[in-house]
């Protein structure tokens, strides 16, 4: 007996027949079909609770929730340089209900990290949502006014020269190794001091401990009213609001001091289409949203959409640019 005679259909319709009761199955069970979300969302955060990228990440998902109908859950996994995180996030499903919260520090300089455990091109590249700028601070107590001010102090005496450093993995870092590579300042020949965080190392820039650093401008706003520190110049292409008398980089004379924090989202590889899209077009929404807006400029933060090939191109452009400077 023949197969085609046993189901009374051609094998082939018979095995289509199968697959598509298969899919439909799968989205029933929350895939990645037409559907899509119709379940709860998971976004990792590779990092503590209340950090630049936590609080960005937060604005965004509490938005998104609203627009896609669907809890979206913030779950902070920090430690280990941003890679555990990154990894599990990376190691989900590709069914676009468990994404990673992106940005420089889980992507492009990851570049600088030996031993990567994965690669950073094994992603989905989903959305760039928003840009935040960096900040150059000195110590009040320094006299230094400028940019210009300290390019000239580090060039007369780099043995005396003091600044802080964070990981060595971060914006910040890269911030501060352009400014040094702008001005000729060999950094083995300075007095570079390592902090664990923005907020510590901006607490010894207004205590004078040491003299000159940078990190993210909302994490300047309060030393700055303080007037225990002087903020020089902020990266961007505007001034940052909250320090609105500080001029970008561009106007203090160094456009090359371009750095900026990004954040956006990204997924495992081979998530599909139909996912990506549906968060293109969600943020798309979402940024337009005057409150939103209004949330983010809190943060220090602007939108800057970019989504799919164009954002992967951005990701690894900057990354290139990471390994010149600070390979």
């Amino acid at each position: 007996m023949s197969y085609r005679r046993h189901f009374g259909v051609p094998l082939a319709a018979a095995l289509a027949g199968i697959l598509a009761l298969s899919a439909c199955a799968e989205d029933a069970g929350g895939g990645s079909g037409a559907d899509y979300p119709s379940k709860p969302i998971d976004i990792i955060v590779p990092a503590s609770a209340g950090g630049g990228a936590d609080l960005i990440t937060r604005a965004l998902a509490d938005a998104l929730s609203k627009h896609f109908g669907q809890t979206i859950n913030v779950v902070n996994k920090p430690g280990g340089n941003n890679i555990p995180g990154t990894q599990e996030a990376l190691s989900a499903k590709p069914d676009g209900y468990t994404l990673l919260a992106d940005g420089s520090s889980t992507s492009s300089l990851m570049k600088l990290v030996d031993n990567l455990p994965f690669k950073i091109e094994d992603r989905t590249f989903v959305a760039k949502a928003t840009e935040a700028p960096m900040a150059y601070v000195a110590s009040a107590k320094s006299g230094w006014a400028t940019l210009d001010d300290v390019a000239a102090a580090a060039k007369a005496d780099p043995s005396s020269f003091e600044w802080a450093a964070l990981g060595g993995t971060t914006i910040a870092d890269l911030s501060l190794v352009q400014f040094f590579d702008s001005i000729g300042v060999e950094r083995s020949k300075t007095r570079m001091t390592r902090f664990p965080g923005t907020a510590d190392a901006v607490t010894a820039i207004a205590g004078n401990h040491v003299s000159f650093g940078g990190g993210g401008a909302n994490a300047m706003v309060s030393q700055a009213s303080a007037g225990t520190v002087k903020v020089l110049a902020v990266t961007g292409a505007q001034r940052f609001a909250a320090l609105s008398g500080v001029p970008t980089t561009a106007e203090a004379g160094h456009p090359e001091l371009n750095a900026t924090f990004w954040a956006g989202f990204s997924g495992p590889a081979g998530l599909p289409d139909s996912v990506v899209n549906a968060w293109g077009e969600a943020l798309k929404v979402v940024l337009a949203d005057p409150a939103v807006r209004q949330k983010l400029a809190a943060q220090g933060a602007v939108p800057a959409l970019v989504t799919g090939p164009e954002f992967k191109s951005f990701v690894l452009a900057e990354a290139d640019s990471v390994s010149k400077v600070m390979g």
